[in-house]
């Protein structure tokens, strides 16, 4: 009967070429159906165990492919970070106190995660199973910090604009042509930095990239509500809110009130 000796397989161009060694013979003509039988028995047997090596040779080249492909993106991301984030390099000479938010996160997440993952990435050691799921794990960390720059940025400011601008109203002053400056919903006011203070402290102690995003999403939707309330401060449900809000310091009480 024929024989062949290799199997070969076409994938974007390159050529993966597997084995075939299948010695059974039909010698002779005697019992020819039994021997058949035999033959196309042993046949299938070594074509199941050569497909399942080829299977594996396929996921071996298509794992590096993904691995390929992490790389640039890694690359890319990391390139933009380093731009983005160029002064964190001098986080050590800088006063705390003047440090910005998204650079205390840059540093937090770095020294804590980052700098970890990434020693463990380069480590040939590993399967490409882990470094796949490493460096999913990585590109999730960098593009939070690349595509959420400018709100953490912002969260610094928060509190100062919170108190400048939203919860400060200015009413005309019958005796003098200079406005009143006013306070308004101070125990919202007072509860929400409270709340903000909390969320960005758990921000910057995130253990996961899934918690991280969560902090910040929670900081979103505490300014979102804080504005909201504040449109509709004439409201007798917004008055009553304020009023409950004077007595809390405890963050869960706060969150819980505030329907977040």
């Amino acid at each position: 009967m024929a024989e062949f000796d290799t199997i070969k397989y076409f994938l974007k161009g390159d050529t993966i070429s597997l084995p075939f060694n299948f010695n059974h013979r039909i010698t002779s003509s005697d019992n020819i159906i039994y021997q058949i039988s035999n033959y196309l028995q042993a046949l299938q047997e070594k074509a199941n165990s050569t497909m399942s090596n080829l299977s594996k040779s396929l996921k071996i080249y298509e794992n590096q492919e993904i691995i390929d492909s992490l790389d640039r993106v890694l690359s890319s991301l990391q390139s933009s970070i380093n731009e983005k984030y160029s002064e964190a390099s001098n986080f050590k000479d800088i006063e705390n106190s003047k440090v910005s938010f998204s650079i205390k996160v840059y540093h937090s997440l770095h020294e804590r995660i980052l700098s970890g993952i990434k020693k463990k990435y380069i480590n040939n050691s590993l399967s490409q199973e882990k470094m796949i799921e490493l460096g999913n794990t990585l590109i999730c960390y960098y593009a939070f910090l690349d595509s959420n720059k400018a709100y953490l940025d912002r969260i610094d400011n928060m509190h100062k604009y919170w108190n400048d601008s939203l919860f400060t109203v200015y009413r005309d002053n019958p005796f003098d042509f200079r406005k009143l400056q006013t306070k308004i919903l101070e125990g919202v006011q007072n509860a929400s930095n409270i709340l903000l203070n909390h969320y960005a402290n758990q921000l910057l102690n995130a253990k996961t990239c899934e918690q991280i995003n969560n902090e910040l999403n929670k900081i979103i939707l505490l300014n979102n509500r804080v504005e909201f309330l504040v449109k509709n401060m004439e409201l007798d449900i917004v008055q009553k809110l304020n009023r409950a809000l004077r007595r809390e310091r405890v963050p869960s009480r706060i969150e819980r009130l505030l329907e977040l």
